[in-house]
């Protein structure tokens, strides 16, 4: 089987370091083997307590050399199968480790509680993988994109694992066992992992991969698996095609309060929900009526995983704004007013970055106190259908 390797070139996007965080996705190694006795009561209670978990595990099935040697997986890959095994030390099957620890309890692989602990674990790495086939090529494009740096190991001790599975294969072995999960069919990188250079924490790292599939696999059942782990703080996070995935554009505020903000949301399973922390607490995919600043929005899909991004809404800044004043508008020690104003008009005041800080009516000419927002240049903004005065002022 050929296997072709391309690194592509590093992207380097920095992200704010506060805030943000990714869906950790659990990582269940399994160990198992098709002559083992004991296996195929316990692999089907693992089995169905991943099943009513959905979203939350991503499964390995390895099919190492105990206790028999003989095991078809083994047979037809080995090499990358015994190096896994000994990297942990399995000495029988079946086992499994969640996150890179020993799941097992009592005879059982994978208790709930040990599922639902972990439901709530947040990650400061998203790992993107997509992937096709293209006439028994599969293509694999693995992006690893720092999210949080404040909730990382501050080494660069990372490395990258990409891996093949094949995700159903009937066969009936030995032991009894007919349907086999997740069976791991092929290594993409070395199987110690690929070192992440440590330009790549901060930033975006695509890599990607092409490998000619077995004519024994199923096409159609082959699935690539990422996971990353660091040298001592352990295992990171792990993606496959179809994860949650989440990104947010927006548009500036151009008045202090009219900035917007999308979410665009794929994998997962849908219908997701939003939750923005706005003032007004927008639960929608677009917020609107953003002033200049950055905010966070929560993206929950039905499985229950949670993916955080930030935005930024951009700000006119007030050395942009054309100061005007045709209703002789003044401020005094906070104090506003006009004197040729009639009417009920609107005062906004707006910081130096171009954020809105405060606005309220008045009526006619009348003085109007405004506030204390900490001593500073501030524009204030006299408004009454389509006319405006605008003046820059120090407040207090």
């Amino acid at each position: 089987m050929k296997r072709l390797i391309f690194v592509v070139a590093v992207l380097l996007v920095s992200l704010p370091s506060q805030g943000q965080y990714a869906p950790q996705y659990q990582l269940l190694e399994h160990f198992t083997n098709t002559r083992c006795v004991l296996c195929p009561a316990r692999n089907q209670a693992m089995y169905q307590t991943i099943a009513s978990n959905p979203g939350y595990v991503h499964l390995v099935s390895y099919h190492p050399p105990v206790p028999y040697q003989n095991d078809v997986f083994y047979v037809a890959n080995p090499v990358p199968q015994e190096t896994r095994r000994q990297h942990y030390g399995v000495p029988g099957t079946p086992q499994a480790f969640l996150r890179g620890a020993n799941s097992q309890s009592g005879t059982t692989l994978l208790p709930t509680s040990k599922v639902n602990a972990a439901k709530a674990d947040t990650a400061g790495i998203d790992i993107q993988l997509d992937e096709t086939l293209t006439q028994g090529d599969i293509q694999v494009l693995v992006n690893v994109r720092t999210v949080n740096e404040g909730i990382l190991p501050t080494s660069a001790d990372y490395r990258l694992f990409v891996i093949l599975i094949e995700d159903s294969v009937e066969y009936s072995a030995p032991n009894g066992e007919d349907l086999h999960l997740n069976i791991f069919r092929e290594a993409l990188t070395d199987m110690e992992g690929d070192i992440i250079s440590a330009q790549t924490m901060g930033g975006s790292t695509p890599v990607s991969f092409t490998y000619t599939l077995n004519q024994d696999w199923d096409a159609n059942h082959v699935h690539a698996l990422a996971f990353i782990f660091h040298d001592t703080d352990g295992f990171i996070n792990s993606g496959r095609a179809g994860d949650l995935r989440v990104s947010v554009s927006a548009s500036a505020s151009t008045n202090g309060s009219d900035g917007t903000a999308i979410v665009s949301v794929s994998g997962g399973l849908a219908p997701y929900s939003y939750q923005w922390n706005d003032p007004a607490q927008q639960t929608t995919a677009t917020a609107s009526n953003l002033g200049a600043g950055e905010y966070l929005v929560n993206v929950t899909d039905q499985n229950g995983l949670t993916f955080q991004e930030k935005v930024t809404i951009e700000g006119v800044a007030t050395s942009n704004l054309e100061l005007i004043n045709p209703f002789d508008l003044k401020s005094y020690d906070n104090w506003v007013w006009a004197e040729d104003l009639l009417g009920e008009a609107k005062i906004r005041v707006i910081d130096l970055r171009g954020q809105l800080v405060y606005q309220t009516g008045i009526n006619g000419s009348e003085k109007f106190k405004l506030p204390e927002f900490g001593s500073g240049i501030y524009v204030i903004e006299l408004s009454q259908r389509e006319a405006v005065s605008r003046i820059k002022a120090r407040l207090r």
